[in-house]
């Protein structure tokens, strides 16, 4: 874990500690108590310090809404591939934070992709206490071309250090935006930093990285270099199966 503190909010939105409970009572909210050992005083941070930085950092994390329930526990395997992505997710939670390789899970829609890097991503921010952060990459691009500074073509610090500094980064959805040399420049600027600073990533994508003529892949999406820096950087992990979230619904309509 870095533990570089991460600057402004998150890019899906503020992000703040909780200021409005009320105060500790053991250390009416300055962060420490005072303890007597050998007759003297002494002060020592309290207890609720660590519980207000590690809601801080679930709260930086900006998981979505839809997703803050998901647990690698909670994750219903289906079929073969997700045993087997199921099984790699446990593993880099395991050797976190000296593992070696992130997650590409590819697949279809409704397969369990997000679940899974969302529930790792909030393992590992509030077990092991990493600096985490979850994005959908469309969403990142709209806030960075909001954000640019005039002038000098440089995307917003504020936006773009959060990415780049996360001990783990969830970017979602890569290949769903529409390609542009910008956005190459950016998918490039994100990965080659978190690579060469060897942070973990997590990606999901709906395209794969093998397919046969005449189905676009992912290398067709962001270009063949950086389909094999994701390579490099990643266990890749495709997931089969039926959409989830449409048979759930389905059944809603039978009932």
């Amino acid at each position: 874990m870095s533990g570089i503190p991460l600057h402004g909010p998150g890019p899906d939105g503020p992000a703040s500690a909780a200021g409005d409970e009320a105060a500790c009572p053991r250390c009416g909210g300055t962060g420490f108590v005072i303890v007597v050992r050998e007759g003297l005083e002494a002060a020592r941070p309290c207890d609720c310090r660590r519980s207000r930085q590690d809601e801080l950092r679930r709260r930086l994390a900006s998981i979505p809404r839809r997703y803050r329930h998901c647990t690698l526990e909670g994750f219903f395997s289906r079929n073969p591939s997700h045993e087997r992505a199921l099984a790699l997710a446990r593993r880099v939670v395991q050797e976190f934070p000296g593992g070696r390789y992130g997650l590409l899970f590819t697949g279809p829609c409704g397969v369990g992709k997000t679940h899974l890097a969302a529930a790792v991503l909030r393992e590992l921010v509030e077990t092991r206490g990493a600096r985490g952060l979850f994005t959908e990459f469309g969403r990142l691009l709209r806030r960075l071309q909001d954000t640019y500074d005039r002038g000098s073509e440089t995307p917003s610090r504020e936006v773009i250090d959060p990415v780049l500094l996360a001990d783990v980064l969830v970017l979602d959805d890569l290949g769903a935006t529409r390609t542009t040399p910008w956005v190459i420049e950016t998918l490039g600027l994100i990965l080659g930093e978190r690579y060469d600073q060897d942070r973990l990533t997590l990606i999901t994508t709906n395209l794969p990285l093998e397919a046969p003529p005449g189905e676009e892949t992912l290398a067709d999406r962001i270009g063949d270099r950086l389909a094999s820096r994701l390579v490099e950087m990643c266990w890749v992990v495709p997931m089969e199966g039926e959409d989830f979230r449409r048979r759930v619904k389905s059944a809603a309509y039978r009932t």
